[in-house]
């Protein structure tokens, strides 16, 4: 008889290429910064009780005002971006590129209620994307108080992925050369201009890609 997802430990278990996540900071308003206190706590707790071998130290919390807007949401970033990220060279000087460490940075935005969360989501992703190019990921306010352990799993993996760990391997046939790349390709025609999509693997486990799309024409 097959047991409920629930019921295995697989989420608990499987990643195949753990990510430490000593460099992370939380970006919420100030409602949320229990949330964010107690998404701080369950990582680290869950990190240490799963046998998934990811290790979660605790992240920086930047909160804002309650009354602040998307604007706000973008300064708290480059700020952050700047003095953590980048820092300063030895003269004291603000760089502004990132300083080369073996620790990968990820921010984590708490997306608050008062905020429409698809015009909060495109335009710090974007802002993030472009000036500040670290990995993010959002989160709902609402997503944190359910108090669910495997929705905090979940978002533990999606980050490790993010961060270039696999989480899971195919095994394929003796046929199938470890120097095979995979490629896809498809475009989207909607409106006046066709978006090309183009993917391809680069690992031999074909679990890391690069990807891009272009507008066509």
């Amino acid at each position: 008889m097959a047991r409920p997802l629930d019921d295995t430990k697989i989420l608990g278990t499987i990643v195949h290429q753990p990510i430490h996540f000593k460099k992370w900071a939380i970006f919420c308003l100030e409602k949320d910064v229990a949330h964010g206190e107690y998404l701080n706590d369950r990582f680290y707790e869950l990190s240490e009780q799963r046998r998934f071998d990811i290790y979660v130290d605790y992240g920086d919390i930047v909160e804002l005002s309650n009354k602040s807007g998307i604007e706000a949401f973008k300064d708290a970033i480059d700020d952050y971006y700047l003095a953590y990220v980048c820092g300063k060279d030895a003269n004291g000087r603000q760089l502004t590129k990132p300083r080369k460490t073996k620790d990968l940075y990820f921010f984590l935005i708490i997306m608050p209620d008062s905020i429409k969360q698809e015009h909060l989501y495109t335009a710090l992703k974007n802002k993030i994307n472009t000036d500040s190019p670290v990995i993010s990921q959002f989160v709902s306010s609402k997503t944190i108080q359910k108090y669910n352990d495997r929705i905090y799993i979940n978002i533990l993996r999606q980050i490790n992925a993010k961060l270039g760990g696999d989480l899971w391997r195919l095994n394929f046939g003796s046929e199938i050369s470890k120097k095979t790349m995979l490629v896809g390709i498809d475009v989207c025609h909607k409106g006046k201009q066709s978006i090309i999509g183009f993917c391809a693997t680069y690992d031999e486990h074909m679990c890391k890609y690069y990807t891009q799309a272009s507008p066509q024409g």
